[in-house]
């Protein structure tokens, strides 16, 4: 980007972090970036070494300056690899999805973690780019953070797989919570976390699927997470055209679709469906296959 919003630079007890240099509007995109070099899932120091043979002496030397939390564990290119690599796909570990490719991108390795991220990253496959887009607004001076692991983890877990994973101690606002307000948090999670699991199979019963998504999406506003609407406005929407309730399907797509370009922008891949179902929400293949009955649309419409 050529008039990028935020400025890279060392933080204290960090390393490097990334800081808003003005306000970022909530769906703004802060970085489009391109892979250095990508690898598979069976990855190895071998195959990143012969990925690095490709590059100029430059970007090797910039390959080799990011961190590397698994010296002890891990040969030093892979160490490097498995500490900075973004996913190159759909990948999210509370909806069981994993990218089969990871990249290296020089600009966004350098995005601290938070479990209650104001930015976030997608893979754009038609550019083969990764994009971050603000989640929130954002105000001149903030630390713009990722999240690195399961954000619906309860806090010790959280923190036990970031130390195991990338070498830290995490003390993000969601994880200096104490006493009671922890326990709220780590039941809000918990319980999304539940919901999104139970939420296919309520295929048989659509309007308690229809009222675990509204209870999801409470509680994640509630938690301050921006992120998973898209998604779950999209099962509410295969509960309503299932059940000919076209009008409500129509709100739930366009709740999804609205959600989806504001974390991905309008390149994310799944932008194009929800607005197609949006349009014609009967163009679904589940549209009236199940029995006819009302459901309801968003709360927020």
């Amino acid at each position: 980007m050529n008039d990028k919003p935020f400025t890279i630079q060392p933080l204290p007890h960090k390393g490097l972090g990334v800081i808003a240099t003005r306000p970022i509007a909530q769906g703004e995109e802060i970085l489009s970036e391109s892979p250095l070099f990508t690898q598979s899932i069976a990855r190895s120091a071998h195959t990143i070494a012969r990925s690095l043979s490709l590059l100029t002496k430059h970007e090797q030397e910039q390959y080799l300056a990011l961190s590397n939390c698994h010296q002890a564990q891990l040969p030093p290119l892979l160490g490097i690899f498995e500490t900075n690599a973004l996913p190159c796909g759909e990948n999210n570990a509370e909806l069981g999805l994993r990218a089969d490719r990871a990249g290296i991108f020089l600009q966004a390795s350098r995005f601290n973690s938070s479990c209650t991220p104001n930015v976030n990253n997608c893979w754009i496959n038609s550019k083969k780019v990764i994009s971050i887009h603000a989640l929130r607004d954002i105000a001149e001076g903030e630390e713009l953070y990722l999240c690195y692991t399961g954000m619906l983890d309860v806090r010790d877990k959280r923190r036990r797989l970031l130390k195991e994973k990338f070498g830290f101690d995490c003390h993000c606002e969601a994880c200096g919570r104490v006493g009671k307000e922890l326990k709220e948090s780590d039941r809000r999670r918990q319980t999304i976390q539940r919901l999104i699991d139970e939420i296919p199979a309520c295929h048989s019963l659509p309007a308690d699927g229809v009222r675990k998504v509204k209870t999801a999406l409470a509680l994640l506003r509630s938690e301050g997470i921006a992120l998973y609407e898209d998604t779950l406005s999209y099962d509410a929407f295969q509960f309503c055209v299932a059940s000919s309730d076209f009008q409500s399907a129509k709100m739930w797509a366009r709740k999804a679709y609205e959600a989806a370009i504001l974390s991905g922008g309008v390149d994310y891949d799944g932008v194009e469906k929800f607005r197609k179902y949006m349009e014609n929400p009967r163009s679904h293949m589940a549209a009236g296959m199940g029995r006819r009955m009302k459901l309801s649309p968003p709360d927020d419409v």
